[in-house]
């Protein structure tokens, strides 16, 4: 059974999300910043913290408000993340998706796309 995703690109990275745990995009300048709690860069109305993609990857640059905001659902909450760009939906074959491996340690991502 085929799923469907969406890719999101932040400096040299590309991440597809399930686009089951999507609920919206949204642009990025309408977050508050916050600048000391890194991959964390803004917080929405209402308290929902806005991560930048490049820290949730490991990256260490740092991330402003500017592209666009992906309203996901994760297992610690509703979460926005920051992203340069968003592509439309697409087809992922079921197989495509593997677990994540252990060697990259504690992430919010569940898997990774062949």
């Amino acid at each position: 059974m085929a799923r469907r995703a969406i890719r999101c690109k932040a400096g040299g990275f590309a991440v597809a999300v399930d686009l089951a745990a999507v609920r919206g995009v949204d642009r990025a300048d309408r977050a508050s910043p916050v600048t000391d709690a890194w991959p964390q860069v803004g917080e929405l109305a209402g308290g929902v913290p806005v991560l930048s993609l490049l820290g949730v990857v490991g990256a260490d640059e740092p991330a402003d408000l500017r592209g666009q905001l992906l309203l996901v659902d994760s297992g610690d909450g509703p979460l926005a993340l920051r992203v340069d760009s968003a592509s439309q939906p697409f087809d992922v074959p079921a197989d495509a998706v593997r677990p994540m491996p252990r060697l990259v340690g504690e992430t919010r991502f569940a898997g990774v796309l062949r």
